[in-house]
């Protein structure tokens, strides 16, 4: 496209244009939004070809985000002070038919006595679809913190940034709005003693003298009364080996099983938790499942036995043999080598079908993850959901709403 005039825009402005990575466009201020200008970048952006065919703004935008990208542009120029408006990421389609999410930032341009918008955009796809998965992952992994009833907690160093998740701050009677995302919340409601034994456990972990930060201490709850919590996290360091997050969570004990007297006078918090996890484990609500990649022991918690009718020993060696459908063992056995691998998400959700031992077929949704324990052994997690009588209404409705032969 040969460029109109630019005689309203300095020497400055438009070798900004043609040399800045991100793609810049001057438009007419009514639809269909006609191209007047364009740089170099928003060229190689769309794969615009080289003739000079008129172009027009709303053609490059993803036909779903038309609607809203327009009544978005008609309300920000109907604000002439406003100086200037960055949207919410959207869609464009370029010459090829791909898919790319831009970030815009828009301005009306009056100095030559006719307005127009200037336009920029950014193309963010890698990192919004990026994003996207992160969210998506870590609202999975917040569904298992969840229905085990843990916390999370995210700390990052020297700005001194945490958060604190919905579960988190339920576990001590707060809504997730009373509790502020600040480590005076924590320490506020932990006894001085036990702040300091907690800080020691840090350090160590810092140093690398410790694998996990580990601690247990007693936080206020809102209506006043006490409840022990384990914290156990994990930093996440640089390239230099220098730790600059840690993650980790709070796990409600006092909800598995009342503490040992012994242990609130411990203000060193020297021990090993191995026994507060298998009680945790033991008492869970929901069917849980660890399965030992290196040795291929399968534990079932009594919520599992209830739901499959096997125990643990029936089902070591023998999972996928004895427990899942024919037709869903290969795949069962694909995804446990993908997990052997690394080659999986952190979460990863799928849907098995499963004999019952008493013969019975049930259809279970189930949710996984791998762990590392302090021995090597590799841990494949997972909790189960019974779906079977969900998807045999379903079933029951297509077969309803389908034609007769």
């Amino acid at each position: 496209m040969t460029a109109p005039s630019l005689s309203a825009y300095s020497e400055q402005f438009e070798t900004l244009f043609n040399q800045h990575r991100i793609a810049c466009m001057v438009c007419q201020l009514t639809p269909p939004y006609r191209v007047n200008y364009h740089s170099v970048a928003l060229r190689k952006l769309i794969r615009l070809p080289d003739d000079d065919s008129a172009m027009h703004l709303l053609d490059w935008v993803h036909p779903d985000d038309r609607e809203r990208y327009q009544l978005e542009l008609k309300a920000y120029a109907a604000q002439p002070e406003t100086p200037s408006f960055e949207r919410l990421p959207f869609r464009i389609l370029n010459q090829n038919g791909e898919i790319k999410w831009v970030r815009e930032l828009v301005l009306i341009d009056d100095s030559d006595g006719q307005q127009q918008l200037v336009l920029s955009w950014e193309d963010i796809t890698k990192r919004y679809l990026e994003d996207q998965q992160n969210r998506e992952n870590k609202h999975q992994f917040n569904l298992v913190l969840d229905s085990l009833n843990v916390g999370f907690f995210e700390f990052l160093f020297g700005t001194n940034t945490v958060f604190y998740s919905p579960t988190w701050k339920k576990q001590l009677g707060y809504e997730p709005y009373e509790i502020e995302d600040k480590m005076a919340e924590w320490e506020k409601r932990v006894p001085p003693k036990y702040v300091t034994a907690a800080h020691k456990n840090l350090e160590k972990h810092l140093s690398g003298k410790t694998e996990w930060y580990e601690a247990v201490f007693p936080m206020r709850h809102k209506q006043g009364h006490q409840v022990w919590i384990l914290a156990r996290g994990k930093a996440e360091r640089d390239a230099n080996g220098h730790p600059y997050k840690i993650i980790g969570t709070h796990t409600d004990l006092s909800a598995v099983q009342k503490l040992p007297k012994q242990l609130q006078a411990l203000a060193d918090i020297e021990f090993h938790p191995e026994t507060l996890y298998q009680r945790a484990f033991a008492t869970a609500p929901i069917p849980l499942s660890l399965f030992n990649l290196n040795s291929n022991k399968v534990e079932i918690n009594p919520k599992m036995v209830e739901l499959c009718g096997y125990q643990s020993q029936e089902l070591t060696g023998q999972v996928y043999t004895r427990f899942f459908h024919p037709d869903d063992r290969q795949a069962s056995i694909e995804a446990i080598e993908r997990h052997i691998r690394n080659a999986t998400p952190n979460l990863e959700t799928v849907e098995r079908r499963a004999f019952h031992k008493d013969g019975r077929l049930l259809t279970l949704r189930i949710t996984s993850f791998v762990t590392t324990l302090e021995n090597d052994d590799r841990v494949l997690c997972s909790y189960i959901e019974d779906i079977t009588e969900a998807t045999q209404k379903d079933t029951e409705m297509d077969a309803k709403s389908s034609p007769l032969d």
